[in-house]
């Protein structure tokens, strides 16, 4: 009998996932360019089986270099997030509370100058967003958003800009590929 009440209480801890350890796991991300990025993280497995994030994830370039860094806690993203340039510069600085976006954000050009910064409130764009050419560091583009929603100034400063038709293929890889950053520093 006592046998069979151990074994049974080892199948109950592999199969419900006994332990809350953080358990790394690795994948590596291949590009077009045959560069790859690689991202580790590491999960905790509830007593159903489900797994969630837990602890730092981070992105590396192909040179090892950490592209992007967050903190998860049970499967939530909780305070800081950076990311970097390959060059090393500051991409951007954000922060969550409990999985929610929070808190001013700020995103940046190669070399430092800024590119947006919004401000989120309990997930929702909340006060002034801030949006500056590449070549103007002294004029922002403004709009004002309360609960999610725009409220004054140029609105349409967070939607997707459409690409001319007399623009250049580099033109158009540049303005998809700062249009994919934005994406990503709003998420």
């Amino acid at each position: 009998m006592k046998g069979i009440i151990s074994l049974a209480a080892i199948f109950a801890m592999l199969f419900l996932g006994c332990g809350k350890e953080p358990i790394p796991e690795f994948r590596i991300v291949y590009y077009p360019n045959k560069k790859n990025m690689k991202e580790k993280w590491s999960i905790v497995r509830t007593p159903r089986g489900d797994t969630l994030e837990q602890g730092v994830h981070k992105m590396f370039y192909w040179d090892g270099a950490v592209a992007q860094s967050e903190v998860w806690i049970q499967g939530k993203r909780e305070g800081s997030s950076q990311a970097w340039y390959e060059s090393g510069d500051v991409k951007w600085q954000k922060s969550y509370v409990a999985g929610l976006r929070q808190g001013v954000w700020r995103l940046s050009y190669k070399g430092g100058h800024p590119w947006m910064v919004v401000t989120y409130d309990k997930d929702m764009l909340n006060g002034t967003v801030q949006t500056w050419d590449r070549e103007d560091v002294t004029s922002p583009k403004e709009a004002t958003f309360l609960k999610g929603k725009c409220t004054a100034g140029e609105c349409a400063l967070l939607e997707p800009v459409t690409t001319p038709a007399d623009t250049t293929a580099a033109s158009a890889l540049e303005l998809k590929r700062s249009q994919e950053i934005i994406q990503a520093f709003l998420n």
